[in-house]
């Protein structure tokens, strides 16, 4: 009955010691799964103007983060973006990375009017006010009124000089 009794006592003893190193290894797979996980996104929404006119629907808006894409919308209404949760910019990027963010509309690099509010937001905030102004030049139509202007100004300067 004795021999039984320590036999028990040490079988307990150790079940318990497993348990304990069992719930121990649990704890640091726990911890390190927490350091893998990704953050939430930033999310973000405001007015978007190309040469001070409000955006067009169909424009695209990215976001770029050495080189590479971390969030990307098209306008739904024009001049707005994020408005409906379909068209919400995603910005997936850690913290400390929100300063560097690039941000290009219809692929010309534009600016954020509002960096600071971005530089300081936390994961998973939403930035309601996240303006973004592009300035996209027309050198196709530019080149071509400058080609029109040109062709006028000869036909003028060779009717004008025949007269002499």
């Amino acid at each position: 009955m004795i021999e039984k009794n320590r036999t028990i006592k040490i079988a307990v003893i150790l079940q318990l010691c497993i348990l304990l190193l069992a719930a121990g290894s649990f704890a640091v797979s726990a911890a390190e799964d927490e350091a893998s996980l990704p953050s939430f996104p930033l999310i973000m929404q405001g007015s978007i103007q190309i040469n001070g006119e409000p955006a067009p629907q169909g424009t695209e808006i990215t976001v770029m983060l050495n080189g590479n894409v971390v969030g990307s919308t098209t306008v739904e209404q024009e001049g707005v973006y994020g408005d409906k949760p379909s068209n919400r910019l995603l910005v997936s990027a850690d913290p400390q990375n929100y300063g560097d963010l690039e941000f290009y509309v219809n692929g010309i690099e534009s600016e954020l009017v509002n960096v600071d509010e971005v530089r300081n937001a936390d994961p998973g905030d939403t930035i309601r006010s996240a303006d973004i102004v592009a300035y996209q030049n027309n050198l196709p139509a530019l080149s071509a009124l400058m080609g029109i202007i040109v062709v006028l100004s000869i036909a003028v300067a060779i009717k004008y000089r025949s007269r002499e």
